[in-house]
């Protein structure tokens, strides 16, 4: 491992730091007018990292752990009203490694109305504990305690790096926080309890360190949670050191107030000039499909993604230079960087400019980017990365995404970006888009799009030039409705762009073609899902079922959901050549009676059958002679029951689950699972339903390569009524 070379403090939100005050509270039973307190312990749970919260004496100068203490923190135990009391607690990261934290308040019982007369004070950056009570008053009153136990889950998330090596002094971070009841409570507070409460801090890695192959090995560690709100007021999990010049986002909400310190006047008298700064990004962040507003991130440096990850990005503005970013733009410098970012999960739905990493990439250089499970619609310029600029991008990725401008649009429609300009400046730097990799996406436009860049277009001024060149393009569709689709570039505007040693793999281009339908209502879905041959691709939101034409794709943005009606609706009333990929299907019975002719493929979809009858079906696939069906890397929660007369059905790299009631996958018809993995762990711990796969009715039921994470792939197969298994060759009768 290697630690970090810098110290830098994860600056807790006073919301954070509210929440470590009742965790020295946890366990405790607040008992004003009473005469006793009882502790409960303090827990910290942290795996194999090192993290601790410390009080500071009543000396000012000794520190004591409460995990090793295991005392209370406020003990006093003659509460009354106008009553003040004052601790002051930091948070260590005592390990050698860098951690990522949730705080979970848990209680036995709900709080008491005396939660609605204690206030709480914070202040940070506190040294020694305050003289008078009036200078208490001055630090900021967060609310009640009932406003901030309800609030917890949502904001106590935070990151910490670990000591470099020639310091002497764990990082952390101090804070003080009062307790005051206030005046006006009177005997109905009388021996009034407030609860008693335990809080866990699980910690976990950050991805931060290496190992032999690189950050990844703790990326799936939790992620910081937005809540969908702009703080007020700078939040301390967003740092401007001002001698290192480096700003540091260290949670969601940092990232969210961002957008504030960016469009600050005040910047330069602030912090100086910001072409001086990088910004950083030090923790993973789910965005949670709130409304985002745009960035515009001018005259920085760099933003250095850290190999971190910002998920469940939605951009619905219908507005020009829509992405996470409105535009990167810098010119002072020349360039701002944007290195190690991933973009997972993304709706971006824009006017001019629209792109899942910036509407606008003017001067902005790309590298290492990766965007996935993206959904761009614009109406000109739009691109998996950017939808304009004279920007560079090397060595990034945009992968299983749609990017769509709709027949009603304009043009320019590119896997990486719309359109790339020079902007007429005499130059003769070169602009490179090399060594990208676009795969699993489809770009339509009513003209002029391409799998890497729509619309190069080289200046006339100077000797520069757009270079497009060792990029990789695998199985990418293109269309447009005149002949302007091209797998690489559409239009090389004068011929003066390098366009040389791209290459492609399963590829269309559709000259001339139908363009792909975006949908974001239940007529409009219904519509275009009955004309032949249609792609349709949907706005993250909820559908109920409805019946395909033949040749239909139907592709889900991230987020979106078709609910089924009832047991007796199909799931689809008829589908012949189908293709659906990345929606969820939920209900009662998530998926039943459905009919196919031709080939059916659904392909990283999700079934949760949520009913807990007997009538409960994740997916329940009828169908006629000839059928060829395809689930592929989906999830199906519950009961998957494969009836009818197929010529084949497969599921490839699924995972079953159960859903609390069922955990079954029972053959009517012969299938086959492949690649695939089977828990169980949650249904029925009565054993009063049935678990596994069942082989009926003399039907064989093929397994390859699956994994029961209960025990061996054997234990969960049953064979009925002549049914036969086999399982990686062997073959198993009854």
């Amino acid at each position: 491992m290697t630690n970090s070379k810098l110290t830098k403090k994860a600056l807790l939100t006073s919301v954070m730091a509210l929440f470590l005050c009742v965790a020295m509270l946890t366990g405790t039973t607040f008992a004003w007018f009473t005469d006793t307190v009882t502790s409960s312990g303090n827990k910290i749970v942290a795996g194999d990292l090192k993290v601790d919260l410390e009080v500071l004496g009543d000396d000012n100068t000794t520190w004591t752990s409460v995990k090793e203490s295991k005392a209370a923190i406020f003990n006093y135990d003659k509460w009354e009203p106008g009553y003040v009391q004052v601790k002051i607690l930091r948070v260590v990261n005592k390990g050698n490694l860098a951690l990522k934290w949730k705080a979970t308040l848990v209680s036995a019982n709900e709080l008491s109305e005396l939660a609605d007369v204690i206030d709480v004070y914070v202040k940070e950056d506190v040294t020694a504990y305050p003289t008078t009570r009036d200078e208490v008053a001055t630090w900021n009153c967060v609310g009640t305690l009932r406003t901030f136990v309800n609030t917890i889950e949502a904001t106590t998330t935070g990151t910490i790096l670990a000591k470099a090596e020639n310091e002497t002094e764990f990082p952390s971070e101090v804070l003080a926080i009062a307790f005051k009841m206030r005046e006006e409570a009177g005997n109905t507070y009388k021996n009034m309890s407030l609860g008693e409460f335990d809080i866990n801090i699980l910690a976990s890695q950050l991805t931060y360190e290496e190992d032999s192959f690189g950050k990844d090995y703790d990326e799936n560690a939790p992620f910081s949670l937005w809540d969908g709100t702009v703080p007020s007021e700078m939040p301390a999990s967003l740092v401007v050191d001002t001698e290192k010049h480096l700003i540091s986002i260290n949670d969601a909400q940092a990232f969210a107030y961002f957008n504030t310190l960016c469009n600050d006047p005040d910047f330069t008298t602030k912090y100086g000039s910001k072409w001086k700064y990088t910004v950083e990004l030090n923790a993973d962040i789910d965005l949670a499909n709130k409304a985002w507003t745009p960035i515009t991130m001018s005259n920085f440096v760099a933003f250095e993604g850290n190999c971190h990850t910002i998920k469940n990005l939605l951009v619905d503005t219908g507005a020009d230079k829509a992405g996470l970013f409105a535009e990167i733009t810098c010119n002072d410098i020349g360039v701002t960087y944007v290195n190690n970012l991933t973009i997972d999960g993304a709706y971006v739905n824009g006017a001019k400019y629209a792109g899942a990493v910036a509407g606008c990439g003017t001067q902005g250089y790309f590298q290492n980017v990766t965007v996935n499970k993206a959904t761009v619609v614009g109406t000109k310029y739009i691109g998996g990365i950017f939808g304009w600029g004279n920007g560079t991008i090397v060595d990034s990725t945009v992968k299983n995404s749609s990017i769509l401008i709709p027949a009603d649009g304009e043009k320019e429609a590119g896997g990486l970006a719309g359109y790339i300009s020079n902007d007429g400046k005499e130059s003769s730097e070169d602009k490179i888009i090399s060594g990208n990799t676009v795969e699993n996406v489809i770009i339509s436009a009513p003209t002029i799009a391409s799998g890497l860049v729509s619309q190069p277009n080289s200046s006339n001024k100077g000797t520069a030039l757009i270079v497009i060149e060792f990029n990789t393009v695998k199985n990418v569709t293109v269309t447009t409705s005149d002949d302007t689709a091209d797998v690489f570039v559409s239009n090389n505007v004068g011929g003066k762009s390098t366009v040389a040693n791209n290459t492609d793999t399963n590829c269309t281009v559709n000259k001339s073609g139908t363009l792909a339908v975006f949908a974001d209502e239940q007529s409009e879905m219904k519509s275009a899902a009955n004309t032949k041959n249609a792609t349709v691709v949907l706005a993250p939101k909820t559908y109920t079922t409805v019946s395909f034409a033949e040749g239909v794709t139907l592709i889900g943005a991230e987020g979106t959901v078709i609910e089924q009606g009832s047991s007796s609706n199909a799931a689809f009333g008829s589908t012949k050549n189908t293709t659906i990929k990345n929606i969820e299907f939920v209900g009662t019975n998530a998926q039943r009676y459905g009919y196919a002719t031709g080939t059916v493929v659904f392909e990283n979809c999700t079934f949760r059958g949520e009913g807990t009858d007997s009538l409960s079906w994740a997916l329940h696939y009828d169908g006629t002679s000839g059928a060829n069906i395809l689930y592929k890397n989906c999830e199906i929660y519950g009961w998957a029951a494969i009836a009818g007369g197929h010529n084949s059905l497969v599921f490839d790299g699924c995972k079953f689950y159960g859903n609390g009631a069922f955990g079954l996958c029972r053959s009517y018809s012969d299938f086959t699972v492949k690649n695939c993995t089977f828990d169980y762990s949650d249904v029925d711990p009565n054993g009063t339903r049935s678990v596994g796969i069942e082989a009926m009715y003399g039907e064989t039921v093929t397994i390859e390569n699956c994994t029961n994470v209960n025990g061996d792939i054997r234990d969960l197969v049953t064979l009925k009524y002549e049914g036969k298994a086999i399982i990686d060759g062997v073959e198993y009768t009854k």
